[in-house]
């Protein structure tokens, strides 16, 4: 793994412009946003020079550090968007004296969009977030070279144009000296790649979790007790990985195996699962699976599919992010840490096991399939076998599942589309942007978060109120038409019995354009997520048009039961909202009859369990049958229900798509839904291509 910095070389490496015409590559500083004193907005260029990132390098993280010479008071916010300069000018040239050279620039397709709306003090920094996916575009361009420059476009935008608020900052620019502008990579070069996931639907099952976030854990790191000494892998480095030492000392109490994700990647969080490929299992050595809370601890709940590395194949272990999991320092950096200790070995001594390709976290609730996997004239219909890999919680708040639902997404309406919109400060895709209630919320730690961090909300009075809001940016807003199945995930904790309700309103441009029904968070006294079912939402641009002005969603609320300001009692946590698809197909698939316990016995090595078998092709005419099998023999011990918007369950044909999917465990006691992110599941799909007909080359 390499972290590089790039600066500029030169003052005409960095520039000011506006919509005016006005254009300055020597003045030192770089103007931003809408001054009082134009109503043009302002706009920076940066080129960093002498990349040297290598050709195929996979980039890790990256953002740009910005040093505020005048101070930014956050008293409008200022909305903004960024894109690198490509593809036809791959080694971006100096910027001249000329406005018209500089604005018709070419600029490659990937960006970010977000929002700064809090003070910016003189000689503080400003660091963008993560960039990754904008410089991973450059350095595929088949033009790229390691040592070329690598310019960037910065502008500004009001959510409302008309009234034309003031707001702006103002950068330093190129002084030759700590307070430039700083462009910050990581990467690293794969001498084997493999693709996290698997590629072949219909022929390897695939891993889905219910929540999508962005802290993939990538440092490995094989801890040798004996000779107090480590050897560190990461992604890509390595064919094959022994799991524990192999020399100068075999195996031995105490050595252990680390994985982990460091503070210093901006999309550092907790995760919640690990998935191996072992193609040598170990033999004759017993360990434990902990994680830090000031003390290594055992991780409690944990589901070890691997059965301690002797299983062979691909397999996970998985487990729900314990409360008071912390930082620690392991020798490559703080983050947050797993790892496998030794614990035991046999008489005759023992090996370690052999991982073939990535180890990685699943961190996507989707399945992608590519367009020339499903070909035809017309929707295929397909079969959806499922398997729980995730945790067993004890106790009646068990983690199976007993509900799925479903839902399918052309990627060509959106390629930066997600389901799952985190309500937290960081992690979210591209073009979304989350923040609290000011007076009320606070985004905090939380490790039943996806990313780790959510709202937590002390109601003070009474009032209707909003909770959260979630900002779609205009350069997305297009991608997210549509209409959607909705839920929330959220939980309460308190000693009162609050009634506490919640409800969404989406406006664009200021205006409302819709909302939905008012829903009740119980209270349960645990601190596992509720799922909550805000019903069916419709997302199009006013008055019929195809462009938007971006959209808010505002989480509302109302509660009978509140506290001083700043007092918990109750403490609510916002977790995140779910927009399931449901225009090309959806299904919601549930155990009304209760075989969950055919669920709950799932895949381990001695037991391998039961499936659920999501079914259009066996019996084509009499639609989706949802049998539960035993996966030794494939026999029918149970079926589920299920409601959909078609007779069979439809996939695409000749599209690139995502298959989205959210599990949760419904309460008969309780009549909750808990929606517990670390849900984990494997996921194959068959597919029966459909033609108008058979003649000719077919």
């Amino acid at each position: 793994m390499v972290i590089a910095n790039y600066t500029p070389a030169a003052a005409a490496d960095d520039c000011s412009a506006s919509k005016d015409s006005w254009f300055n590559t020597t003045a030192g500083n770089m103007k931003f946003g809408y001054p009082i004193w134009t109503s043009n907005g302002e706009m920076i260029g940066m080129r960093f020079m002498t990349c040297t990132i290598p050709v195929g390098a996979v980039i890790v993280y990256a953002h740009i550090t910005l040093r505020v010479a005048d101070p930014f008071t956050a008293t409008f916010p200022l909305y903004v968007e960024a894109k690198t300069e490509g593809p036809t000018n791959n080694n971006p040239a100096t910027y001249t004296t000329s406005y018209n050279e500089f604005i018709a620039r070419s600029l490659n397709g990937s960006g970010i969009s977000y929002v700064i709306d809090s003070p910016l003090a003189i000689g503080n920094d400003h660091v963008t977030p993560d960039i990754g996916a904008m410089i991973q575009e450059v350095i595929d361009n088949p033009n790229w070279a390691s040592g070329q420059a690598i310019a960037f476009r910065m502008y500004a935008y009001l959510e409302d144009e008309i009234g034309m608020t003031p707001t702006s900052v103002i950068f330093t620019g190129y002084a030759g000296g700590a307070t430039d502008p700083k462009l910050t990579v990581c990467y690293y070069v794969p001498t084997v790649y493999y693709a996290m996931g698997r590629s072949k639907t219909c022929l390897d099952e695939c891993y889905v979790v219910n929540k999508h976030n962005q802290a993939q854990p990538y440092y490995i790191s094989v801890w040798n007790d004996g000779a107090a000494s480590h050897q560190d892998f990461l992604p890509g480095g390595q064919a094959t990985i022994h799991l524990l030492p192999t020399i100068p000392f075999l195996p031995s109490v105490g050595d252990c195996l680390y994985i982990g994700i460091l503070e210093t990647v901006l999309t550092c969080g907790p995760f919640t699962n690990v998935v191996f490929n072992i193609t040598t299992a170990q033999v004759g050595i017993t360990g434990a699976w902990q994680y830090w809370n000031g003390a290594w601890t055992t991780i409690p709940d944990l589901k070890d599919d691997t059965n301690q590395f002797l299983a062979t194949g691909v397999h996970s272990i998985c487990f729900a992010a314990p409360m008071d999991w912390v930082v620690n320092d392991w020798h490559v950096g703080s983050g947050y840490w797993i790892r496998y200790i030794v614990t035991a070995i046999a008489g005759g001594g023992g090996t370690g096991a052999i991982q073939t390709g990535d180890i990685y976290s699943v961190l996507w609730p989707y399945v992608e399939i590519a367009a020339d996997q499903v070909t035809g004239d017309i929707p295929a219909i397909a079969k959806i076998t499922l398997r729980n890999r995730g945790t067993l919680m004890s106790g009646m708040y068990a983690t199976y599942t007993n509900r799925i639902i479903a839902g399918l997404r052309s990627v060509d309406r959106g390629a930066d589309f997600s389901a799952y919109l985190n309500f937290s400060d960081e992690q979210n895709p591209v073009g979304i942007t989350a923040v609290t209630n000011s007076d009320d919320g606070t985004m905090v730690n939380n490790m039943r978060a996806p990313t780790g961090r959510c709202i937590r909300l002390r109601p003070d009075a009474t009032a209707e109120d909003t909770a959260g809001k979630i900002t779609i940016s205009k350069t997305v807003a297009k991608q997210y038409c549509g209409t959607y199945r909705v839920f929330l995930r959220a939980y309460v904790v308190t000693t009162k019995t609050p009634f506490q309700y919640f409800w969404l309103e989406v406006s664009e441009g200021g205006s409302i354009i819709a909302s939905t029904p008012h829903v009740f968070l119980p209270y349960l006294p645990i601190t596992v997520p509720l799922q909550l079912d805000l019903g069916q939402l419709s997302l199009y641009p006013r008055f019929g048009g195809s462009e938007w002005a971006g959209i808010d969603i505002r989480l509302k609320t109302i509660s009978d039961t509140f506290a001083a300001h700043g007092v918990g009692d109750p403490d609510t946590y916002i977790i995140d909202l779910i927009l399931m698809p449901t225009d090309e197909w959806c299904g919601d698939f549930n155990d009304a009859s209760e075989y969950k316990i055919n669920i709950l016995l799932n895949s381990s090595v001695n037991d391998p369990g039961y499936y659920l078998d999501m079914d259009s092709i066996t019996n084509p005419k009499a639609g989706i049958i949802v049998p539960v099998r035993r996966v030794s023999d494939d026999t029918r011990t149970g079926a589920w229900q299920y409601i959909s918007n078609s007779n069979n369950i439809l996939l695409q044909a000749n599209k690139q798509q995502r298959l989205w999917f959210l599990g949760a465990r419904t309460n008969p006691i309780e009549t909750s839904v808990y929606c517990m992110p670390d849900m984990l599941h494997s996921v194959q799909i068959y597919k029966n291509q459909r033609y108008f007909s058979a003649r000719g080359s077919r």
